[in-house]
């Protein structure tokens, strides 16, 4: 859940894997059932922007610093902690970008992953 422009109201994205468009509008009518749901929009056909952030702490040690922060630095991610056997890289993407980046570094060791699930809105 996330807040938007307006203090009263928070945004809940919900990304669903359906088999046919009878399926979405299923879950649209149920989630319009709900109590205090404003509006719920389906963007799948829309142009529409959508982003998720991925922290990710990966083993590296010192000798291996330069060679990661060369690797993430295509990717736009930042390190936002230094400890002294790891660092922890923020970036934001589409899950693809994310995938991505998460393959490259693997080898180095990913010690924990935490992902905010995708966020986003059309664009207007």
């Amino acid at each position: 859940m996330g807040a938007t422009e307006n203090p009263n109201v928070s945004r809940i994205t919900i990304i669903i894997d359906v088999a046919s468009h009878d399926e979405v509008e299923q879950i649209i009518k149920q989630l319009n059932r709900q109590v205090d749901v404003i509006r719920v929009r389906d963007i799948t056909d829309k142009p529409h922007l959508e982003r998720e952030v991925i922290l990710i702490k990966v083993s590296a040690p010192a000798e291996k610093r330069a060679e990661l922060l060369a690797i993430i630095q295509p990717f736009r991610a930042t390190v936002v902690d230094v400890a002294p056997s790891s660092i922890t890289v923020q970036m934001t993407g589409n899950a693809e970008k994310n995938e991505a980046l998460l393959r490259v570094i693997r080898p180095y060791g990913i010690k924990n992953v935490a992902r905010t699930g995708a966020t986003g809105f059309t664009r207007d």
